[in-house]
């Protein structure tokens, strides 16, 4: 808690694994293992990774434009968006 807002921390790797997939993983802090997303898309500015198993997202889109980064988390009906500046 800051202030009264919750607040976490994620952290992501991209990694390329032996059999040549692209995996996009999530983990927080005091966590065992990851939440792995498999790339499905991928092109100059932006790629897409899914994971049907998992609750919620199950699909995580990023995307460039300009000096912004997009991101949407969504399954199901949900969906969440992201925008980032520099």
């Amino acid at each position: 808690m800051v202030q009264n807002d919750t607040v976490w921390q994620e952290y992501v790797e991209l990694v390329k694994w032996k059999n040549g997939n692209w995996f996009y993983k999530v983990s927080q802090k005091d966590q065992t293992g990851s939440t792995d997303f498999k790339l499905i898309k991928i092109s100059e500015d932006s790629f897409t990774a899914e994971n049907p198993e998992n609750e919620f997202p199950t699909i995580i889109l990023y995307q460039i434009e300009g000096n912004k980064l997009h991101a949407r988390i969504s399954g199901g009906e949900m969906q969440v968006e992201f925008e980032f500046e520099r």
